[in-house]
């Protein structure tokens, strides 16, 4: 966690829907318990949400009602997924760090696939992610025996390459 940057917090309230199985307005969550343990696939793509929300908020665009509403259904969603995965699978020991690193590192690969040609910094993935630069270089190492950028100029060589031979 950064010192330098703010705590965010986000809340959000549901309305008006109705599960199978469930009450209406009521999600039964595993044992009855009230709070609900999330992978760290799903506490991302949650947060992600969350903070496509306010930006959305904050854009003032057309449509911008439907869209918050979309990113909440999403967010209900991930939540009603992780609720059934975790009744019907019953994993157990399930290694969560190792399994963020691994969710992050392909996000950030699938990242460089696509912008390859755009200015790219290790500060703006990391942003982007909501994760310190640091921590990125670190676990994308591990997981793929080379930094983000020595990646990157791998993608561009390649890209070149193929370039060429199309010529």
């Amino acid at each position: 966690m950064n010192p330098k940057e703010p705590t965010v917090e986000f809340f959000a309230g549901f309305s008006d829907f109705h599960f199978k199985n469930m009450p209406p307005n009521f999600i039964l969550l595993k044992d009855n318990d009230y709070i609900l343990h999330t992978s760290s696939e799903t506490k991302q793509k949650i947060s992600k949400h969350c903070y496509e929300m306010i930006a959305e908020n904050e854009s003032a665009q057309v449509g911008k009602y439907f869209m918050l509403k979309a990113h909440l259904i999403q967010i209900l969603l991930l939540i009603v997924r992780e609720t059934v995965e975790i009744e019907t699978t019953g994993q157990k020991g399930y290694n969560f760090e190792s399994y963020n690193k691994s969710y992050a590192v392909k996000e950030i690969i699938n990242y460089l696939n696509e912008n390859y040609e755009k200015k790219i910094s290790l500060d703006q993935i990391a942003h982007n992610m909501y994760l310190s630069p640091v921590y990125i270089s670190k676990i994308f190492k591990e997981e793929t025996g080379e930094s983000p950028i020595n990646y990157l100029i791998k993608i561009r060589l390649e890209k070149a390459i193929e370039g060429r031979e199309i010529l």
